[in-house]
This record gives structure tokens, sequence and C-alpha cells, in this order.
């Protein structure tokens, strides 16, 4: 079933379980906050891609606003709670100066396969081992918004796997992302310590 629902589009892509610190300034966005803190009302966060509104965003709710400022900015955390698929947007809400869309909330089927978490959790062991990284914050159990923002994945990435309604999908293409950059990292951690070793006395074995 369709809804209204007001929106806040940023260059940005927010997965369900985050909660994220928002700083507001534009008075459009001000009024939205305002509703929200004094209505209850939930906004969308709709990620703009190449200057380019997308279909998928994430519903987010207000969770405290941390400090106002006296030019009426203010500093916010936000959490998001499911993704929606936009039907048709609208530029202003009636009597509001920030926009709205006509939304369906996105039905999420699957769950994570056991066997994928278990590789996924070794994958970022090694990640996090290369890169010195305490393995401790390595989350046990498959939590995408964990993950996504800490393997370098670009803005279009990140919403290909906003996209997907399947955990099983997400862990698929987590894992093949992973398998693609540690090449890459264990590449680069070897050029560091060569460069470290520059000048230093090295102990090299000579051929037999």
């Amino acid at each position: 079933m369709a809804y209204f629902l007001a929106q806040f589009p940023l260059q940005l892509v927010v997965f369900p379980g985050e909660n994220i610190p928002l700083h507001i300034f534009e008075p459009r966005y001000r009024e939205l906050i305002n509703d929200c803190e004094q209505e209850g009302i939930p906004f969308g966060i709709t990620p703009t891609i190449d200057g380019k509104l997308e279909k998928v965003g994430t519903s987010m709710k207000l969770v405290k606003i941390k400090k106002r400022y006296p030019d009426g900015r203010m500093d916010i955390v936000v959490s998001a709670s499911h993704c929606y698929t936009i039907e048709r947007f609208h530029v202003t809400m009636e009597s509001k100066t920030y926009g709205s869309a006509e939304v369906t909330d996105v039905k999420f089927t699957g769950i994570s396969d056991p066997t994928y978490e278990l590789h996924l959790y070794s994958l970022m062991q090694e990640l996090y081992s290369i890169m010195r990284i305490p393995t401790k914050k390595i989350p046990k159990r498959f939590e995408l918004h964990q993950i996504v923002h800490k393997i370098g994945l670009t803005l279009e990435e990140e919403y290909r796997l906003l996209c997907m309604s399947n955990q099983i999908d997400q862990q698929i293409f987590v894992i093949e992302r992973l398998e693609k950059i540690l090449p890459q990292v264990r590449e680069m951690e070897e050029i560091r310590k060569r460069i470290e070793m520059n000048g230093h006395t090295r102990y090299i074995i000579p051929p037999k």
C-alpha cells in the first residue's frame, strides 16, 4: 500500500539498522526536523547519485537533537528502520517547504546463510588483520549496516546492495567484493613493508 513520506534526498546510502549523525542547515530541512520532533513523523533518505534521485530509499526516525545553533542549524541523530520504493515524487508537500513522495515498503525475503556468514567473517578477519584493526570489532553475525561502509564500496555499489531484498544475495555481493579487494590490500601492505625496510639492514637468504 502506498503512503506519503517526507523526503530528505542526500548523496548518501543508509542501511536499515544504522544510526547516523546529520548537520541540518537548509531552512526546508530545519522545518522537516522540527515537524519530526513535534509530530513524531518519519522521513525518507533517498540517495542522489550523479545528480539523479534514485527510486529506493530508507525510512528514518529522529532519535535526538544533539545541538541547536542560534541561527537555526541543528546537529541530530537519526535511526534507519526499513527500505521503500518511490512511486511518485512531489517537490513540495502542501503548506510545507520540503518535498514528499508516495512510497511502498520493500518486502524483504530470506534469511542469511550460515555458511556464507562464516566465510564472510573469515574474510573480514583477514582484512582487519592486514589493516591492523582489532578483530573484536568484526560483528559475529551478518549485520549489513556494520560492514558495508568499511569495505571500500562506491556509492553506486552501496546503492545496488540497498536495492537487494534478499539477504543471501547481499551476502554474496559483499563476499565477492571482499575477495576482489583483499589481493589489492595485501599488495599495498607488501609495498608498505618494502618502504619501511628501505635503508635498514635486511637479511637475505642467497639462492642455493
